[in-house]
């Protein structure tokens, strides 16, 4: 009976994920779940999940060879000593009294120390290599297993608090819960955000809204013209597609379906494997999950990215994609974009193109808003079934609550 509260929380938590956050920005279904595996092609990063991410990072971290033996095998025991260490805790703590709670001031600034260095080693392993990167996970690697070589020395020096004979009450105040926690935001944010911009691209941000009709209709319709003859929508179908969008199915007969596809077909194109390959050297990847996989920001940079380079066998380059192999399918709405200074800021030449820069941009915000729906059309209808689900175990809360209190009032 009185486990009800902790029930209620967990289940709180656990629908508010299922319902509004079920990738969890990819730490929980990996990006990868929604990619068409090719034995052929090697991914240039593949991250392990989540929790085991730190140690991965380890991994990494150790980039010097010794004794004429390659940095990867040394990284590989930094790894496993970093799990095998955790077994032999019991005898590095030499202080008196085994909880955290009456321990010293050094004990605790330890903790706070690798904590944050478990963390930022976590954030680290998901992401791609970089010096900065590197370097950052070097120092929280030392940080790490300073923790566990210094605790024989900092835990008998340090002076501890006096167990009481009975734990009673409330042993950390809610000021220093909040103190705590935004020390160790702080202290996890910082340095992340200073690798973290070492990214070549700095992303534009949009605005996506599964809600807006109008600009779902027009990312459809750009889309269908612009892109559906190279990168299918295969687990889309156009009937679904229409009534979610609200447009009448004989006008996507009629406007937007341009071969021989039936209302009810999946958003297939014609060309063949054969072709595509001659064409582009490899199949153009169906982008029915791409906003799963990719952020609507990167979508939209990368689609506003492309400049002239008559070094590439389409006469262009993109930005944030280097030596992508595609064209610039949107160049006559956009017109012509060149790369100008030494860190390739794209300018617009005036007087090229259909729409003026604002309306280009306003497209293909439209279209990234189209992909962000076509990737999980289910999406608006999940969240609306979220918010019942949680006002209703909202509401349960109150009631076990009270309950709580009322089978505990007896008992000192």
């Amino acid at each position: 009976m009185h486990d009800l509260v902790g029930i209620t929380v967990f289940l709180f938590v656990f629908c508010f994920v299922v319902f509004f956050m079920p990738e969890m920005g990819g730490y929980f279904l990996e990006h990868a779940n929604f990619q068409e595996a090719d034995a052929l092609k090697t991914p240039e990063h593949v991250p392990p999940v989540w929790y085991y991410t730190p140690f991965y990072s380890m991994l990494r971290a150790v980039t010097v060879p010794l004794f004429g033996i390659d940095a990867k095998f040394w990284g590989l025991i930094v790894m496993f000593g970093a799990i095998a260490i955790l077994f032999v805790v019991p005898w590095l703590d030499r202080s008196p009294v085994k909880s955290i709670r009456y321990k010293g001031w050094y004990s605790r600034i330890a903790l706070l120390a690798f904590t944050v260095a478990f963390i930022i080693l976590g954030v680290l392993g998901t992401q791609s290599v970089s010096p900065g990167r590197t370097l950052l996970a070097q120092a929280m690697t030392v940080v790490y297993f300073g923790f566990f070589f210094l605790m024989p020395w900092y835990t008998a020096k340090e002076q501890t608090f006096p167990e009481p004979a009975r734990v009673t009450g409330r042993w950390i105040t809610w000021k220093q819960i909040i103190i705590t926690l935004g020390l160790l935001a702080a202290l996890v944010i910082l340095p992340l955000k200073a690798v973290g911009a070492e990214s070549n691209v700095e992303l534009d941000h949009v605005e996506v809204n599964i809600e807006d009709q109008a600009s779902l209709q027009n990312g459809f319709k750009y889309y269908m013209n612009y892109c559906v003859a190279c990168h299918s929508l295969g687990y889309a179908r156009y009937e679904r597609t229409a009534n979610d969008l609200g447009i009448p199915t004989d006008l996507v007969l009629d406007n937007l379906i341009f071969d021989d596809h039936q209302i009810g077909d999946l958003m297939d194109n014609a060309m063949s494997t054969e072709n595509a390959k001659n064409w582009f050297g490899a199949t153009p990847p169906d982008l029915t999950l791409i906003g799963r996989v990719r952020s609507p920001e990167w979508l939209y940079t990368y689609l506003r990215s492309f400049y002239a380079d008559e070094s590439r066998p389409y006469g262009v380059n993109n930005k944030v994609f280097p030596n992508v192999g595609m064209p610039n399918v949107m160049h006559e709405l956009q017109g012509d974009i060149v790369c100008a200074g030494e860190h390739c800021e794209l300018e617009h030449e005036a007087g090229t193109g259909s729409m003026t820069p604002e309306q280009f941009d306003k497209t293909v915000a439209d279209v990234v808003n189209f992909l962000y729906y076509v990737a999980e059309p289910i999406r608006a209808t999940r969240e609306y079934i979220g918010f019942f689900v949680l006002g209703f175990l909202a509401i349960l809360f109150v009631f076990v609550t009270l309950l709580n209190r009322e089978y505990w009032k007896g008992i000192h």
